[in-house]
């Protein structure tokens, strides 16, 4: 029987800043029912990872099939739908307050940085919690130079949400507060400390951050 070859085609890496490493796994990837049907007729293949998610061609592939559904189309692409599996996604990730948005994303629109493009995303209402949060829609022109097949690496990055922080040191024993600091990564201290009355008579100090905001 003879064994079937495959050649990476597409990889799609998802970041998010929130997250120590850097990688964004709080999601579920699924092609939707289209792309399903037509990527098992032209033999192409989807596989997740640990990081995002890959397509792969059949090796060898008939270019001319490739040329002719692009440019009789003009616009055949490949959709993919994210989905979030954490309801606090929202909370700390910058996104827009108070509405649900979800993020669409083509490879057309990029910013290229040496061999990787960033896809860059467009904000739409989300009408309902249970819609993907996010659409990615590779277009198979994208992958043809002349005569060849192209490989892309694509990234798309989420941000954490920023805020002005407060914290509150409770001083239990009416200790002097001369000797306490809190610092940002980069050595600058906060504001304080200040002494505050908390209900009931306890002591606290208070430390800000003041205009400085900091990621989640």
């Amino acid at each position: 029987m003879k064994s079937q070859q495959y050649r990476l085609l597409a990889e799609v890496t998802l970041l998010h800043n929130y997250f120590e490493d850097g990688f964004f796994r709080d999601i579920r990837i699924v092609p939707d029912k289209v792309t399903q049907t037509f990527m098992w007729n032209a033999g192409l293949l989807f596989r997740l990872t640990d990081t995002g998610f890959c397509v792969f061609y059949t090796s060898p592939f008939d270019v001319d099939y490739l040329k002719e559904i692009t440019g009789f189309f003009n616009n055949q692409l490949l959709r993919f739908q994210l989905f979030g599996e954490s309801a606090d996604f929202m909370n700390y990730t910058d996104a827009p307050l108070g509405r649900l948005v979800v993020y669409k994303y083509n490879n057309r629109d990029t910013k290229e940085s040496e061999q990787t493009h960033l896809l860059l995303p467009k904000l739409e209402q989300r009408l309902y919690s249970q819609s993907p949060l996010g659409e990615v829609a590779l277009y198979l022109s994208e992958f043809l130079d002349s005569d060849n097949i192209v490989t892309k690496d694509y990234m798309i990055m989420f941000s954490a949400r920023s805020a002005r922080w407060k914290y509150y040191v409770m001083n239990v024993e009416e200790a002097e507060a001369d000797r306490l600091m809190i610092q940002d990564p980069a050595g600058n201290p906060f504001q304080g400390p200040v002494r505050k009355e908390m209900p009931g008579g306890k002591s606290t100090f208070e430390f800000s951050s003041g205009q400085v905001v900091f990621p989640f």
